[in-house]
């Protein structure tokens, strides 16, 4: 199932008549979501992950911040491999990031780039008819009328697997830089004390406001004061409130970011230690492992992008 989308594999499953957890022939995709992202598989747990905002109404909602929270790690045993479902995650965000383009038809499906126009290479039959019939990768978009025609090539499987081999040589022959230069990566992004301070001082203002707001509500109980003077009052401290609170969610969500990133190269650095220095064969393991995107450039060239964030040209 490598590859392959939520939807495939939901629909694998049904096919396969494979029960979902609640026992039903039907699996949603949400569930399929959901369980990718557990961090219980792995053998962890993330304590009040959700808490309830309404007590009269049960409603709960996700966990910025608000309340004190705990993530365990190692709790119980895991039943997958803790590094594979960081790097599960890590091609979560990228197909999220892709949207409705991301698709699964074949193995350089929405990795191999144009490097004119941005968009996918997909494959294409050279002569269909004939017995000269060939199979190609070539941007989707080369002929489309919205640009100029695009100037890169079209690229036969053999050539693209032949030129990431190259690509993958040249990227392991610098393996303990790479290593270095990820530990150093680690330690910047595990760094996230100014972050969490913003947080701690964006919490004390909003509770100082929320004291101002009853006060405000006090005094127009017991004096006459103007009600548009009072409304105006209100307003602004119910912005600024809410301009607190977004705050503190986009600090929560980079810490996050920042954790994940972090974990993800931590696993890559595990799984990079035990790949041979030299592939002799292709490995589609290792391509969509290591490999975020290759872009074909107009001079027949291929510029791999690692996950790591280096860049390697072969030709």
């Amino acid at each position: 199932m490598k590859g392959k989308t939520t939807t495939w594999i939901s629909q694998y499953l049904e096919k396969e008549g494979i029960k979902s957890p609640s026992g039903k022939d039907k699996w949603r995709v949400s569930t399929i979501e959901s369980m990718l992202k557990n961090e219980k598989y792995k053998g962890d747990a993330h304590i009040r992950k959700t808490f309830v905002k309404n007590y009269l109404t049960h409603e709960l909602v996700r966990n910025n911040g608000e309340v004190e929270g705990c993530y365990v790690e190692d709790h119980h045993d895991p039943i997958i491999n803790p590094d594979e479902w960081e790097i599960v995650q890590v091609e979560m965000r990228r197909r999220k990031e892709l949207g409705g383009t991301y698709n699964c038809s074949n193995t350089f499906s929405s990795r191999l780039v144009c490097g004119d126009c941005g968009s996918f290479y997909g494959q294409k039959i050279w002569h269909s008819n004939d017995k000269y019939q060939k199979l190609v990768y070539r941007c989707n978009d080369k002929y489309n009328k919205d640009h100029a025609k695009c100037t890169t090539p079209a690229l036969d499987e053999e050539t693209i697997k032949r030129m990431f081999l190259d690509a993958y040589s040249k990227f392991m022959a610098d393996r303990t830089q790479v290593v270095s230069d990820c530990n150093e990566m680690i330690s910047i992004l595990c760094d996230t004390e100014d972050l969490e301070k913003e947080i701690k001082d964006f919490k004390s203002r909003a509770d100082d406001i929320i004291v101002l707001v009853e006060n405000l509500i006090a005094k127009n109980s017991t004096e006459a004061m103007p009600q548009d003077e009072f409304q105006a009052k209100y307003d602004e401290y119910d912005k600024e409130h809410q301009s607190l609170l977004n705050k503190i969610e986009k600090n929560g969500r980079l810490i996050e970011e920042k954790q994940a990133k972090a974990k993800y190269l931590k696993a890559f650095i595990t799984e990079l230690k035990n790949q041979p220095l030299v592939l002799e064969t292709w490995d589609e393991d290792v391509w969509s492992y290591l490999i975020d995107k290759a872009t074909v450039n107009s001079d027949g060239t291929i510029t791999f992008l690692f996950r790591n964030g280096k860049e390697i040209t072969v030709d």
